[in-house]
């Protein structure tokens, strides 16, 4: 997180995508991180023989913080097994030693040992993501979502694909391209899952002029300290038009139930093909702070399977 203390490797990397360039570095805990977010520090601020030597728990009816006192704002990893959360912190000695978590949403148990600590979960599967940051007092907390135990009470964002300028993929009706679409179904779905309690947000992806960019899209999820973010897109296929189903893409662990889940709810309604659930770099579904997944709901460039997209009742569905 933001004031981790770390160890560039090598030269700055740059890498060209058409018109943007990205430069970065590599850090040796083995992450990449953009130039523009690092500062350089003295040599006597380097980490190093950190020794972390507290841990406090504590929760409310919407998170569960777990606060680590540090001698040092060291880096970490961290990882998400289905029934455990493992922190291992870098350039440090020592954890304090086991302790009893007690009448706790998230967690039932805690382990340390060396250089990690192991949160094991109340109810295996139930996570859905967290945020860390170094406070005022330079103590590392990681803030987690409590699991609400269904839609009611969830603050779930919905993402229509595209918007504004940009129309996304064309079908095989000019007046409705992918944008149109992915908007109608957005629409019902909102509507449906404000039926079951849930906190929607229904982004309005039609800016008075130009587009309404990712980046803005998930800082405003963020901000809304939204729990799931369910951006909905329509697929193509241009050389083999064919290509029929439905897939749903995730990035972190903890979202691949979520994208298993709709993908074969959503190509059960279409009566279209299960493509299941994929992996996938998409900006929209990387950030920990919530589970994140980008529902393709068929193809476009199927003629079948898109005057299906287009027909109401399967929007319902």
């Amino acid at each position: 997180p933001q004031g981790a203390l770390d160890y560039t490797v090598g030269s700055e990397l740059v890498y060209k995508s058409g018109t943007k360039t990205y430069t970065y570095y590599k850090l040796a805990s083995g992450v990449r991180v953009y130039r523009d977010d690092i500062t350089g520090v003295s040599d006597s601020s380097a980490p190093g023989g950190n020794a972390v030597t507290g841990i406090q728990v504590a929760s409310n009816d919407r998170y569960t913080d777990v606060v680590f006192d540090t001698g040092q704002q060291v880096s970490y990893s961290a990882k998400y097994t289905g029934s455990a959360f493992t922190i291992d912190f870098n350039y440090t000695n020592s954890v304090p030693a086991t302790q009893a978590i007690d009448d706790n949403p998230m967690f039932d148990s805690m382990s340390a040992s060396g250089t990690k600590v192991t949160l094991n979960l109340a109810s295996s599967g139930r996570f859905m993501g967290y945020r860390a940051f170094y406070n005022d007092n330079g103590q590392l907390v990681f803030r987690f979502n409590n699991p609400q135990g269904g839609a009611s009470g969830t603050t779930i964002v919905v993402d229509p694909g595209h918007g504004g300028t940009d129309v996304g993929a064309l079908g095989f009706l000019p007046d409705y391209p992918e944008k149109v679409i992915t908007r109608e179904i957005a629409e019902k779905v909102a509507d449906e899952l404000e039926s079951y309690g849930a906190n929607v947000i229904l982004l309005d992806t039609e800016p008075a002029e130009g587009k309404y960019v990712i980046q803005e899209r998930l800082a405003y999820a963020k901000q809304m300290n939204a729990q799931i973010f369910l951006s909905i897109h329509c697929n193509t296929s241009p050389s083999n038009s064919s290509a029929v189903g439905t897939e749903v893409y995730y990035f972190n662990d903890y979202s691949q139930s979520l994208a298993t889940r709709l993908s074969s709810a959503i190509s059960s309604a279409l009566n279209t093909t299960n493509r299941g659930a994929k992996f996938g770099r998409y900006y929209v579904t990387r950030d920990p702070q919530m589970v994140g997944v980008l529902c393709e709901t068929g193809f476009l460039t199927n003629e079948r399977e898109y005057n299906k997209l287009l027909s109401e009742s399967y929007q319902q569905e």
